[in-house]
């Protein structure tokens, strides 16, 4: 006898055991990441917790050398006594100084920082503070040195003499920040006193520099003098070159004589990129 099959029994939902499926995948996700937060709270992070970057921007170098200083201020998040065992610098241009070696729970340290700039250009210095019995804390600083005269040339003053005409090289240094395109600068103007021609006969770009700012472009120019009246060196003056609104360079302008001459004639460039002061018109 054939017996049909009960009607009365629960339908099933096929949907059922994906959804477990998909909950438990997700769950064994969760627990790892819950992990790592956990390891990355309490033993990723630093035991000492404040500023550990600084950046100086643009030092200006007014002499051989200039320094930057900064303080950081880093705080025990621990719940114990904190020993610091060692402070030392990946530079000799870096100078630290702290206050005290032992940082209470929740307490606050000072750390001191010079930073000597000799060179322009980018400069980077770190310092390691080495911990009893936890990871060491690295802090670093950076900035840009760049001179504060914009304007330079080799020679410290210009000796004419009649009929012997002059020429003058000079460099001028152009950062992002003070021209909207430093790689189109103005020429530069000059003056000079009564009876004294001059005129800017030369200027080109050198080097680009950098797109980020961080070096800058390098200019270089050549001034024709010659002088018209003797009576012009009597009186004194300098050759003034203006760049810009804020650069100047002036040297005060001399009688020739036969030490100046020989001298200028061994400044003479070689080739374009010589840093050359002044050479006689009509070597």
């Amino acid at each position: 006898m054939r017996m049909d099959p009960p009607t009365d029994l629960p339908e099933e939902r096929p949907g059922l055991s994906q959804t477990r499926v998909a909950t438990l995948f997700a769950a064994l996700l969760l627990v790892p990441a819950a992990v790592l937060l956990v390891l990355w709270l309490f033993a990723g992070r630093p035991v000492l917790v404040g500023e550990h970057e600084h950046d100086f921007g643009f030092v200006t170098i007014d002499g051989e050398i200039a320094t930057a200083a900064h303080t950081f201020r880093l705080r025990n998040r621990l719940r114990e006594p904190v020993k610091i065992e060692q402070v030392h610098t990946t530079c000799g241009c870096m100078t630290p100084d702290l206050d005290r070696d032992v940082i209470g729970p929740g307490e606050e340290i000072e750390l001191k920082t010079l930073l000597e700039l000799r060179r322009v250009g980018p400069r980077h210095a770190g310092v390691i503070v080495q911990l009893e019995g936890h990871p060491q804390v690295e802090l670093s600083v950076r900035a840009i040195g760049r001179p504060s005269q914009r304007l330079r040339s080799v020679r410290n003053d210009i000796p004419l003499a009649p009929d012997e005409p002059m020429q003058v090289v000079f460099f001028g240094s152009a950062w992002a920040d003070e021209w909207d395109d430093m790689t189109r600068a103005p020429r530069p103007s000059v003056d000079v006193p009564p009876g004294i021609r001059a005129e800017v006969s030369q200027w080109r770009l050198r080097n680009a520099g950098a797109r980020d700012g961080r070096t800058p472009a390098d200019w270089q120019g050549m001034i024709e003098l010659e002088l018209e009246d003797e009576a012009a060196l009597e009186i004194g003056g300098e050759l003034l070159i203006r760049w810009g609104h804020d650069h100047e360079l002036s040297l005060p302008i001399t009688a020739r004589s036969e030490v100046h001459s020989e001298a200028g004639s061994a400044a003479e460039p070689s080739g374009p990129g010589s840093p050359a002061g002044s050479v006689p018109g009509g070597r």
